[in-house]
């Protein structure tokens, strides 16, 4: 008898892509080198998670452990929604196409170091607690 879940492959596929669109549009900011090198080693660990999560075949035995992992990796989503439009409003100005030397960029640039950076280091924090608990959960689902 299959069992029943509330995740659709659709639903990882739009999570793993807006992780991947949100690691590229980091590249493409730069800025602090090392805050970004993290950050995007952070994001690519979530999107390795999320991938693995969405392979995972649902059986009779495990799916209580299976809907936890899809359900805790599915609510990443609003978070990288949210963030990925916040980079989507600096990327005009301070992104890889965006003109040198211009009084709007710089204040683009300014404004990020100063309100972004906290908005930044906040969704680190949540990002780091997701991939902790997916690491987890993932490892007690495979032994």
């Amino acid at each position: 008898m299959p069992v029943p879940f509330g995740f659709s492959v659709g639903d990882f596929v739009t999570v793993i892509q807006l992780t991947s669109k949100i690691i590229s549009s980091l590249k493409d900011v730069g800025g602090s080198s090392s805050e970004y090198q993290h950050s995007v080693i952070e994001l690519e660990s979530l999107k390795r998670l999320l991938e693995k999560v969405s392979q995972l075949t649902i059986t009779e035995d495990n799916a209580v452990q299976v809907n936890a992992l899809r359900g805790l990796a599915l609510a990443c989503e609003p978070c990288l929604q949210e963030f990925h439009g916040k980079l989507k409003s600096y990327e005009a100005s301070i992104g890889p196409y965006a003109p040198r030397r211009t009084l709007k960029g710089t204040f683009h640039k300014v404004k990020w170091a100063f309100l972004g950076s906290e908005e930044f280091s906040q969704f680190r924090k949540f990002i780091a607690m997701k991939v902790l608990c997916l690491s987890l959960l993932l490892s007690m689902h495979i032994l």
